[in-house]
């Protein structure tokens, strides 16, 4: 019996899903280097020491943090509003835009609306590294 096109343009769209095991692989890899970084407190992420930390990691420990709890099915998007980031960002020299701008222009994170953004998951080991939190 031959496939429809139909069928195979569905399987072939399967092929190139990014699923959240896929995800949770990847993320999995670094789990010694984020559990002493954060924490959960139901669907409250919470980084540690972050008076001793940039604000910048701080934003993008914050982002993992969100992709973390999507994945483990915590929560229903891993997305960080731009009034998040200025929440978290706030007060500080740079404002929430610039050092999202710096995110996206390092491809750490993706914009999925002009507003919206999430953290690429194939980047934290880089991001990790970056901040020192891993050593290459």
């Amino acid at each position: 019996m031959n496939e429809s096109a139909e069928e195979r343009l569905k399987r072939f769209v399967q092929k190139l899903t990014i699923d959240k095991e896929v995800m949770a692989q990847e993320i999995l890899k670094y789990a010694g280097e984020l559990e002493p970084l954060i924490e959960f407190h139901e669907k409250v992420i919470v980084v540690k020491n972050q008076e001793e930390l940039p604000r910048r990691a701080v934003l993008i420990l914050y982002m993992i943090g969100k992709l973390l709890l999507y994945v483990a099915g915590r929560s229903d998007s891993p997305d960080l509003s731009i009034d998040e980031a200025a929440v978290i960002v706030g007060g500080g020299s740079e404002s929430p835009e610039i050092v999202l701008q710096d995110f996206l222009n390092s491809g750490w994170i993706l914009a999925t609306s002009p507003s919206s953004f999430r953290v690429n998951f194939r980047k934290i080991g880089e991001i990790l590294e970056e901040f020192s939190f891993i050593k290459s």
